[in-house]
């Protein structure tokens, strides 16, 4: 996932999602959609390491 502007073209091998809003609009839906495709134990130790947060 990227955030863009709403001109330009979108880069080979990229789909357009069909969402446009605000940055922070953008960003709450990222995090309602997004997969975290790291392994469980990545996402496990993010969260007890501030430096590293998961969501």
């Amino acid at each position: 996932m990227a955030l863009c502007a709403a001109c330009g073209e979108v880069p080979a091998g990229w789909r357009d999602a069909g969402r446009t809003g605000s940055r922070q609009e953008c960003l709450e839906h990222i995090e309602r959609v997004w997969t975290d495709m790291r392994p469980r134990s990545l996402r496990r130790a993010g969260k007890e390491d501030p430096a590293h947060p998961t969501r």
